[in-house]
This record gives C-alpha cells, structure tokens and sequence, in this order.
C-alpha cells in the first residue's frame, strides 16, 4: 500500500507539473483565440479528472476506473500542444488535441468497474483511438498551417507533403464522420448497460456517465456542425 501511495503522490506531482505547462502553453500562445476559456477549461478538467482518479485509486486500487480517469486528465495535458508557437511541440499537438475524447469515451464505456465487457465494446475503443490519432494523419499531410487561415501564425507543419486545401477539407470530413459514428455508437451501449442495471445501482452512474455523455455529445454535435457547414478546420 505504501508503494501505490508513493507511485500515486508521484502521478499527482506530474499532473501538476504538466497541468501547469498546458497553461503556460495556451496563455503564451500567438496563435490561439480565447487563451484564457482554454486555460481554465483545459486546468479544471485535467485537474478534476487527475485528482479524483488518485483517490478512487487509492481507495479501490482492484478497480480500474481511477487509473482510467487518471489517464483521462493527463491527456487533458497534452491536447494543448498544438496551442504552442515552437514547431516541434505544435507538430506533437497536430496528433494529440483529439486524443482526451477517446479516452473519455474509454472511461464511460469501461465505467464502474473500469473493464470492457465484450469484444465489441474492446472494437469501438479501438477504433476510437485509431481516429483520434491514426485516421487524422492523411489530413494532417495536406495542412498547410503557415498560410491557412484557419490557423493564423501558426508554426509551418513539418509533415506536410503537398498544400492542398481541397484534400485536407476532404480527410477531415472522414474523421469527423468516424468521430461521430463511433461517439454516436459509444452513447448507445452506455443507455444500454444503464437500462439493463437494477434501479439500485443506477445511482453508481451519477455524475461520471451523464457529465461524459454531455461532453461526448456536444462533440458529436461539434464534429457533425463542421461536416455540415464545410469548415474542416481542427478544433
């Protein structure tokens, strides 16, 4: 117990290390708009999210949902990469800033045990993750970030292969399609597992599935409006 108290006092000294750089990254950003709605958004969810994982970790360490919640607000941490005007950091966040909506939508699935139950569900995290980081990449090639306008002053894109604005907007929509459908499926097998649990043990589901299913879909619907609208611009 002394050792997963000391790993866990660590893991809190590190989120409050790179919570403090996400922030100093934002505010110092000449790129970004609204610095300051990012910097307080983005420090109270990774905080909130570090710090009631460690205690759920420390209370019930057999249950995986504090380690899950804690992963959660770490990579609230390191979506705000892109924020940064150095280009090796931007180019790290290019791949990142989608990577926290995955993992919540980890969280809700695996809740309140913090285990998938089938193979089905294991597929939908998956493919999750693999839109969150891997699906984005044939976007990312075509982004020209130094003159688009979508993103002024932003620091050159080192993985782009050819500007092409068209192809972007195109690779983008597909992502945002996936993200969308995946969510959208994610939601589903959540009403479904809160549906099948007797009403005694409905209550375990508050506030953690209904504050994540609020946050997956809105960006459901943020994902969706940009399709709609044509504006494939990275959030």
């Amino acid at each position: 117990m002394r050792s997963l108290r000391s790993a866990l006092i660590g893991l809190g000294a590190l989120g409050l290390v790179m919570g403090s750089a996400a922030i100093a990254i934002i505010l110092t950003s000449n790129h970004a708009s609204n610095r300051g709605v990012w910097a307080v958004c983005g420090g109270l969810l990774g905080f909130s999210f570090i710090g009631t994982g460690l205690y759920a970790w420390w209370r019930r360490p057999e249950n995986r949902t504090g380690a899950l919640m804690t992963f959660v607000g770490f990579l609230w941490f390191i979506a705000p990469l892109s924020f940064s005007d150095t280009q090796a950091v931007f180019a790290v966040g290019l791949f990142t800033d989608s990577i926290p909506i995955a993992a919540l939508a980890h969280l809700m699935l695996a809740f309140p045990n913090g285990r998938l139950d089938s193979r089905y569900q294991l597929g939908l995290v998956a493919f999750g993750y693999f839109t969150a980081i891997v699906l984005q990449t044939p976007a990312i090639l075509f982004w020209d970030t130094a003159n688009a306008s979508d993103c002024h002053n932003c620091p050159a894109n080192p993985f782009l292969v050819s500007a092409n604005q068209d192809l972007y907007q195109f690779f983008q929509a597909l992502v945002n399609v996936a993200a969308v459908a995946v969510i959208s499926l994610i939601v589903r097998e959540v009403v479904r597992r809160i549906r099948r649990a007797p009403a005694s043990e409905r209550e375990i589901y508050n506030p953690v599935i209904y504050a994540g299913g609020a946050t997956l879909v809105a960006c459901a619907f943020v994902f969706g409006s940009v399709v709609l609208s044509g504006d494939s611009s990275q959030a």
